[in-house]
C-alpha cells in the first residue's frame, strides 16, 4: 500500500496538475507569473512546458476575471492610484486591441490585470478573446526561450541561432496579436455605428 502511495505521488504525470493548481493560487496573490512559466518550461521542456504554461494562463484569466465581477474588489482601484481613470477608459473603448498588447507586453502583474478587467466595462469576449491571443507571446518568451537559454551549457553559434529563431518568433507573435487586435478593435467600431440613428450617423 505505501509503495502504492509513493508511486502516485512521485508520478511525473501529476506534475502538470500540481503547477497548474499552484500558478492558479498564486496568481490569486499576484505573484509574478514569468517565475512559474519560467519554471514550468525548465522543468517540463520548452514544448510541453508551453502548452501546459498556456493552459495555466487561460485558466487562471477567466477564474480571476469571474472572481473581480462577482466580488466587486474595488481594492484594485487603490492598486493603480492615479492611473486607473486612464485604464479604465482604454478598456471600455479600446478593450480588445489595449488588452491584447498588454498580456503580451507584461507590463502589468498578471493577476492584478484580471482582476482589473473584471471591474472595468470591459465586454467578457473581449476579454476572453484578447486574453486569449495576448497571453501566447508572454508564454514563448518565459516557458521557451528563458528556459532554453538557461539550459545552454556554452555560448555557440547554434546556440545563437535558438535564441535568433525564438526571438523572431515571439516578435512575430506579438505583430500577429496587434494586428489581430487592431482589425478587431476597428471592426467593433464599425459594427457600433450601424446601430447608430441615421441622424447621428450623418453628423459624424
Amino acid at each position: 500500500m505505501n509503495n502504492l502511495i509513493n508511486s502516485n505521488l512521485y508520478n511525473p504525470n501529476w506534475i502538470p496538475i500540481i503547477y497548474l493548481a499552484l500558478f492558479i493560487f498564486a496568481m490569486m496573490f499576484n505573484v509574478p507569473a514569468s517565475l512559474f512559466l519560467i519554471t514550468v518550461g525548465t522543468v517540463l521542456g520548452p514544448v510541453w512546458g508551453s502548452v501546459v504554461g498556456l493552459i495555466g494562463c487561460y485558466v487562471a484569466s477567466l477564474l480571476l476575471f469571474t472572481m473581480a465581477k462577482k466580488l466587486k474588489l474595488d481594492w484594485v482601484k487603490n492598486k493603480f492610484g492615479s492611473k486607473w481613470d486612464s485604464f479604465n477608459i482604454h478598456l471600455e473603448k479600446n478593450g480588445f486591441l489595449y488588452l491584447a498588447i498588454t498580456r503580451s507586453l507584461s507590463v502589468l502583474p498578471f493577476g492584478l490585470i484580471c482582476y482589473a478587467s473584471g471591474i472595468t466595462l470591459i465586454k467578457p469576449i473581449d476579454y476572453i478573446k484578447a486574453s486569449f491571443i495576448g497571453c501566447i507571446p508572454q508564454v514563448i518568451i518565459y516557458c521557451y526561450t528563458v528556459p532554453t537559454f538557461l539550459t545552454f551549457n556554452k555560448i555557440s553559434f547554434d546556440n545563437l541561432i535558438t535564441i535568433f529563431i525564438s526571438t523572431l518568433v515571439w516578435l512575430t507573435l506579438f505583430g500577429l496579436v496587434y494586428l489581430t487586435a487592431k482589425k478587431q478593435n476597428n471592426d467593433d467600431n464599425m459594427n457600433s455605428l450601424t446601430y447608430l440613428p441615421i441622424e447621428a450617423t450623418q453628423s459624424l
